[in-house]
């Protein structure tokens, strides 16, 4: 695990001092994703609307929260292409450690850690904060497609980033209001540990070293603030999730009798069983609506006056009236 990993190599690959954090991840409440829990959040995380439809009702199970899971879990991460290859290794295990801000857990502060597969550990330098009450405002407006296009080219012609890489396909295919909802309940924050001075750079190119870092954190924060909205909408969901308690009594006890260090319990997430794949009847329309042809329908949040809920991939419609063909990035 991760979690344990990390109380021995401390984040080694990040070069900062993260043991502060490190000691929170140990006293917090731990969720693991099952590999279809994973799965499953990265076909969300690319629907900015429905994560924006389920942002009133989210909320942190616990002040402190711990959850992690396998990267190659995730498809569509996966396959990506790497926003800063010369810099970035691709992660074994990833987890975000969640600090609630607000008593109602309404609002918290996030920070990322992962595992390397060489064995080391490593930390983002940047945090992020996720606040899911924030109203909307009249002054806080949108970039224009000038200047996304401007910045991305400043950032490239820096030599940092892929110039190949475009904006997140979420954002891309998201209307106004949900891109101003996005920007304006996740915004980067300092992290709760430091990058130490620079060394074997003269002064005069701190300020440039520095933003080249904040470029790279930046980068490692790729696409993960819609990710970790997309697991939080599955805690919250009333239908979405199961969990299973960990045993490692057995375990530990062996461990403690050889002298290592007992790991930690953890709860595992697991989609509900009744979410499984299921298929309509065919040829029933209902309440004047006309049968639509077969097709495949991607898991989405549907929000009610109770809470939201979540609708697992299934097929539907009348295949006697012809097959719609659709391909989604899982």
């Amino acid at each position: 695990m991760l979690c344990d990993d990390l109380a021995v190599d401390r984040a080694s690959a990040s070069g900062m001092n993260v043991g502060p954090v490190i000691e929170r991840v140990g006293k917090a409440q731990k969720f693991v994703l099952s590999p279809e829990c994973a799965s499953v959040a990265d076909a969300l995380s690319t629907d900015y609307s429905g994560l924006v439809r389920a942002f009133e009702h989210c909320r942190l199970p616990f002040r402190e929260t711990w959850i992690e899971f396998v990267h190659t879990d995730r498809p569509h991460f996966a396959a990506a292409q790497m926003h800063a290859p010369q810099f970035q290794l691709r992660p074994k295990r990833v987890g975000f450690l969640l600090t609630a801000t607000r008593d109602d857990l309404s609002a918290w502060k996030t920070h990322m850690l992962w595992s390397l597969p060489n064995g080391v550990c490593s930390a983002a330098a940047l945090a992020m904060d996720f606040d899911m009450t924030m109203p909307l405002t009249k002054e806080f407006v949108l970039p224009s497609a000038i200047e996304e296009a401007a910045e991305r080219a400043a950032l490239r012609n820096r030599g940092l980033l892929n110039p190949d890489i475009g904006p997140h396909p979420g954002w891309v295919e998201a209307s106004e209001s949900v891109k101003l909802a996005m920007l304006r309940h996740t915004n980067p924050a300092m992290a709760d540990y430091h990058m130490p001075l620079p060394t074997g750079i003269p002064p005069y190119r701190w300020r440039e070293f520095y933003e080249a870092m904040a470029t790279l954190a930046r980068a490692d924060w790729a696409g993960e603030p819609s990710y970790l909205l997309a697991v939080i909408g599955l805690l919250n969901a009333r239908n979405a999730v199961e969990t299973q308690s960990s045993d490692l009594d057995r375990l530990n006890r062996a461990r403690l009798r050889r002298g290592a260090a007992p790991l930690y319990e953890y709860k595992v997430l697991h989609i509900a069983r009744r979410q499984a794949k299921r298929a309509y009847e065919a040829g029933k329309g209902s309440e004047g609506h006309v049968p639509m042809r077969e097709h495949f329908c991607r898991g989405h949040f549907k929000k009610r006056a109770t809470g939201i809920f979540f609708w697992h991939p299934h097929l539907r419609g009348d295949p006697t009236r012809g097959k719609i063909e659709k391909e989604y990035e899982l």
